[in-house]
């Protein structure tokens, strides 16, 4: 009797798990070079990406002109999309303020990738369908902004 470690279907299973893994690796680089996306953090135990003009918003935050109000910074807000939850397939764009710029830690595309591709490790199943939870974000509307924030929270950054 031939061995369970060497039989047909045990060389099906690794086949399937190459494929599984090529497949996760191919949906983040997706993301992360093409997903609009060009600015990625990370905040405590969670990754996040946004587009350019949250990554204007956040410089401008964290380095202010000085022909800016001085409340400007405190006043201004923006918008990134949780990508560890949008790997468990929920996403969420949350909204950061100055109070979170300390706690936010920029990373590069090459950063991220390994960050995320050891976060779908942790996954029970192994496997994401980040394409899916991306599109299905998309399609939602903006979030409410939190009650202290500025009315014009979402037309900082925009020319």
């Amino acid at each position: 009797m031939e061995s369970l470690g060497f039989s047909n279907f045990r060389q099906l299973m690794d086949q399937w798990d190459e494929t599984a893994d090529g497949m996760n690796k191919d949906q983040v680089k997706s993301i992360i070079e093409g997903g609009g996306f060009i600015f990625f953090f990370e905040k405590g135990n969670e990754l996040f990406a946004a587009p350019e003009s949250s990554r204007v918003a956040f410089a401008t935050m964290k380095h202010p002109d000085d022909d800016m109000p001085k409340t400007w910074a405190q006043e201004a807000a923006f918008t990134a999309l949780n990508l560890s939850r949008a790997l468990e397939g929920t996403p969420i764009k949350s909204v950061f303020n100055y109070k979170d710029l300390d706690d936010i830690h920029v990373k590069k595309d090459d950063e991220m990738y390994d960050l995320l591709m050891s976060k779908i490790k942790d996954l029970p199943s192994g496997k994401i369908n980040l394409q899916k939870a991306i599109r299905d974000e998309e399609d939602r509307e903006e979030p409410d902004a939190p009650e202290d924030a500025p009315d014009n929270m979402n037309k900082i950054g925009e020319k």
